[in-house]
């Protein structure tokens, strides 16, 4: 039968066909791509419980960083101990959005990739979003879905100042193949988010987009592949990974704190932003991720401003400064971060002004802003702000799944789809073959950690 471990560190296995570190949403995409590829004897493991990431509060010398005996390495995530999907507390902690949308304007993004880059990322992500929604299916009972997956898009706005700009990029969108994209003007934006007081004016319309339970999700999935497939096991609050490596003889070799080595034929990082990998340096970024939680009072049930109860649709502003949403009574913000975690938290500060902003565009939760959960964790974001998939070289045993998991999840979903064909347990078909000019990890391949300059062959 399949195993699922739990604390039981005797039980760890020393060898399997592949092993996945990391049981959030790219790592539970993976394992089950994996086994409908028909691999056998693949081994997830995961710091924290499947879809919760770490959430312990250790120490940095037992979670932050990789220890100096093994890679002569400085205390490089010093602060670090949560990871960003594991900050918030229920119901509000298990809501990630999927959605179509890039992690810059469009502008920005065709400036880094070109406009045939832009054409790819759309394209992936809306893939991602289906494979995300058809996995949903797989997870849940028919039951759970409609609670756990609310299908209902995402709307960007913008202030009055932003009007042009904003116009830009819809057109832009358009061009660029965004499917099912609209214009909404100031009455239509007003309905749906927030009234006159939001100072919002624009709104662009994504009606693809989604947003779902990813904790839920992620665990549920996992749990539907060991009922599947009696050789995979799930090992959680495991030892923290300090080490992943291609051995001489062609193995991969993933070293445990405790000192457990384990072999595979291939292991597969999708670790956020606790692991860090020297070889990843100037390829992942790591940042903080600051966010709030403020509970809707009854008395406001009849506000003719509040948000659609119980569920909303995503909302980001221009220039992606916040983002939000409102599930199961509670109104969950994050705010724009670019302050890395190679330094101290700015979690009072970052999430006062989070709250302060929320009550400002939403008067109606004022009595809820002193009282509001305010957390921070930590994610890792690539320089270019896209995900990156693949091995280093063709040699190389240990593959990557790397990029945010706040907007770039459905593209994540994808890339994680991806690790079958790249690993050769399959066949990538061409338009997976297209997507890699924009995922692969080697179009880092000037940077040290990326072995034998070698463009894929694709």
């Amino acid at each position: 039968m399949s195993q699922i471990n739990q604390n039981n560190q005797k039980q760890l296995p020393s060898q399997c066909e592949v092993l996945i570190v990391g049981a959030g949403v790219s790592g539970a995409t993976a394992f089950y791509s994996l086994q409908k590829a028909g691999v056998k004897n693949v081994v997830i493991v995961d710091t924290g419980k499947s879809g919760q990431g770490n959430d312990q509060g250790q120490t940095t010398s037992q979670h932050a960083y990789l220890r100096e005996d093994d890679v002569n390495q400085s205390r490089v995530f010093e602060y670090a101990s949560k990871s960003g999907s594991a900050v918030m507390d229920y119901p509000t902690s298990t809501i990630k959005m999927m959605v179509n949308l890039y992690p810059s304007t469009s502008k920005d993004y065709i400036q880094h990739h070109g406009f045939n880059g832009a054409v790819r990322y759309l394209k992936l992500a809306h893939t991602g979003l289906q494979i995300q929604s058809e996995l949903a299916q797989i997870a849940f009972e028919k039951e759970q879905l409609n609670e756990n997956l609310v299908q209902k898009g995402s709307l960007y706005v913008c202030e009055e100042k932003d009007v042009e700009d904003f116009k830009e990029e819809f057109e832009l969108l358009k061009k660029l193949g965004c499917k099912g994209v609209e214009l909404w003007d100031q009455e239509k934006v007003w309905k749906h988010a927030g009234g006159p007081q939001t100072k919002f004016v624009l709104g662009i319309y994504f009606p693809n987009d989604s947003v779902i339970n990813s904790q839920l999700f992620s665990s549920k999935l996992i749990q539907n592949v060991l009922k599947i497939e009696p050789s995979y096991s799930l090992f959680e609050n495991t030892p923290q990974v300090v080490n992943v490596k291609t051995s001489k003889e062609g193995f991969a070799l993933t070293k445990l704190e405790n000192g457990v080595v384990i072999k595979s034929n291939y292991v597969v990082v999708c670790t956020g932003g606790l692991f860090n990998d020297p070889n990843l340096a100037g390829i992942l970024i790591p940042c903080y991720s600051y966010l709030v939680s403020l509970k809707e009072p009854e008395s406001t049930k009849n506000d003719k401003n509040r948000l659609p109860y119980p569920n909303s649709l995503n909302f980001f502003t221009w220039g992606f400064t916040h983002d939000w949403c409102l599930t199961k009574g509670h109104l969950r913000c994050s705010g724009e971060d670019h302050f890395s975690a190679l330094k101290p938290p700015r979690d009072a500060e970052r999430c006062a002004s989070l709250a302060r902003w929320t009550v400002e565009k939403l008067p109606y939760l004022k009595d809820s802003e002193l009282n509001c959960d305010k957390k921070y964790g930590v994610y890792s974001e690539t320089p270019d702000s896209t995900p990156l998939v693949g091995t280093m070289s063709p040699q190389s045993k240990v593959c990557y799944v790397l990029g945010c998991n706040a907007w770039g999840q459905a593209s994540l979903s994808y890339s994680a789809s991806l690790v079958p064909g790249l690993l050769g347990y399959t066949n990538l078909n061409d338009d997976q073959k297209d997507s890699l000019k924009l995922l692969t990890i080697r179009r880092f391949a000037l940077l040290k950690g990326v072995k034998k300059q070698q463009t894929p062959k694709l």
